[in-house]
């Protein structure tokens, strides 16, 4: 009996030992075929998505108010500064209209001023030399002293109106002075009342109404400048030690074998990450990392902003 039951204990670890050197020999196999498979793998798919290297602009109100007039509409190209809002005008431009006037007619007067000056000084000169000659005669017994005296007091006269003038002059320039600071304000109290783009760019989004009550910075649209788009994708974990700076990719829209683009890697991020546009789930997120990558593409014409790409990365 007891040699039986020894018969049948080594029979039994027989069969686990050839098992276990069955599952080794599968596992081998397998981590065989698996590098086969990377070293036979001459091109890798990777998702991504078009952005802009110059980010994206923020159009914003720059006071509180009620949008009057709206300027532009989503896909306008525009130039940074471009007026592109307008609020509720209140009084402002009314004060801003009436400085100006005031300021034209400060300026005006003193022009006049400044002519007269002219001609009060050009009297001045002819007293001053009428006064001298008379000095002179005086001098020589040829001309009497109340002459003398009396070209003197006329001469003295017309300097005290020409100061005078002088003296309203400056008094001019400080009122234009004060009434350009005034103009300033109400330009910029105007200035305030206009919302204008951040940046030169594309209209990609617009959140505005005529009528819409708007707060201080509001945001209320996007622009993106369109020149310099670049591809951000996400390549698997599995593939993720293949790909380097400078290897070829052409692209296509996801689900369209179609070719709308080449580029080339510009960027290998030196980590690995979870993934954030391959994954459609939430779970999906965290079952592999990725690698981040950018590409440059060579086209840019059939590249959508935002839009999702197949880039087919050669190896």
């Amino acid at each position: 009996m007891k040699k039986i039951i020894n018969n049948t204990y080594l029979y039994f670890i027989l069969i686990a030992l050839v098992c276990t050197s069955c599952k080794q020999k599968a596992a081998k196999e397998t981590e065989k075929t698996s590098e086969q498979v990377l070293q036979e793998v001459k091109q890798v798919l990777a998702i991504g998505k078009v952005t802009s290297t110059e980010g994206i602009g923020i159009i914003s109100s720059p006071n509180t108010g009620i949008l009057q007039q709206i300027n532009i509409k989503e896909g306008d190209s525009v130039k940074q500064g471009q007026v592109l809002m307008t609020l509720k005008e209140d009084t402002e431009s009314l004060n801003l209209s009436q400085a100006n006037t005031q300021l034209k007619s400060l300026q005006a007067n003193r022009q006049q001023q400044v002519e007269e000056l002219k001609k009060e000084q050009f009297q001045l000169e002819n007293l001053e030399q009428k006064y001298q000659t008379s000095k002179r005669l005086y001098d020589k017994n040829a001309e009497t002293k109340e002459n003398v005296d009396n070209d003197y007091s006329s001469w003295r006269q017309q300097q005290q109106r020409v100061n005078a003038i002088k003296e309203q002059i400056a008094g001019a320039q400080l009122s234009e002075k004060e009434q350009q600071i005034a103009i300033a304000k109400d330009q910029k109290a105007i200035g305030n009342l206009q919302i204008v783009a951040p940046q030169t760019g594309i209209i990609t989004l617009l959140n505005a109404k005529l009528g819409q009550s708007v707060s201080n910075a509001q945001e209320l649209g996007e622009i993106t400048n369109l020149k310099h788009l670049i591809i951000e994708a996400e390549v698997d974990e599995l593939f993720a030690d293949s790909i380097r700076i400078n290897q070829t990719v052409s692209m296509s829209r996801v689900g369209n074998a179609q070719q709308i683009a080449t580029g080339k890697v510009i960027y290998v991020s030196p980590v690995l990450t979870n993934k954030s546009i391959l994954f459609e789930t939430a779970n999906e997120g965290e079952d592999r990392r990725v690698r981040k990558i950018i590409i440059l593409p060579a086209e840019q014409q059939n590249l959508l902003l935002n839009g999702k790409v197949e880039c087919r990365i050669n190896l």
